[in-house]
C-alpha cells in the first residue's frame, strides 16, 4: 500500500509524461510528449515542462507548479463533465493535477476530450 502522496509538480508532470508516452491503444496511441524542458523549475504561475502532440499536431502543454501540474489544451478546454474525479480540478478550462495518484484520471480526461 502506498503511504506517501506525491504532491510535487515536477514529479506529477513526469508521471503524466510516462503515462502518455507509454499508451498505445485508442486515441491515446496518437499522443506524444515533445519539446521537453528537463531543467524546468516550478513556479506559482506555472513553468513550461513539455508539449503534447496528437497525430503530429500540437494540442497542448504541461506546466509545473510547486505542488501541481497543469495540462493546458490549445484552442480547446476541459469541461467540468470531463473532470469528475478527486485529485483533479479546473482553472479556466485547464486541467490541474493535484497528486500523483490522479495522473491516470487525467489521462482518462484527455482520452475523453480526444474521443474514445
Amino acid at each position: 500500500m502506498v503511504e506517501e502522496t506525491i504532491t510535487d509538480g515536477t514529479r506529477i508532470a513526469e508521471l503524466l509524461a510516462s503515462e502518455l508516452a507509454g499508451l498505445s491503444v485508442g486515441p491515446l496511441a496518437g499522443v506524444a510528449v515533445v519539446d521537453a524542458a528537463p531543467d524546468a523549475t516550478p513556479s506559482e504561475a506555472g513553468t513550461y515542462a513539455y508539449g503534447v502532440d496528437f497525430r503530429g499536431q500540437r494540442i497542448g502543454e504541461v506546466h509545473i507548479r510547486p505542488a501541481t501540474a497543469v495540462l493546458r489544451l490549445e484552442g480547446d478546454r476541459f469541461e467540468a463533465a470531463t473532470v469528475d474525479r478527486c485529485g483533479l480540478s479546473l482553472e479556466e478550462g485547464n486541467l490541474v493535477i493535484e497528486a500523483g495518484w490522479a495522473v491516470k484520471e487525467a489521462v482518462d480526461a484527455l482520452r475523453r476530450r480526444l474521443g474514445d
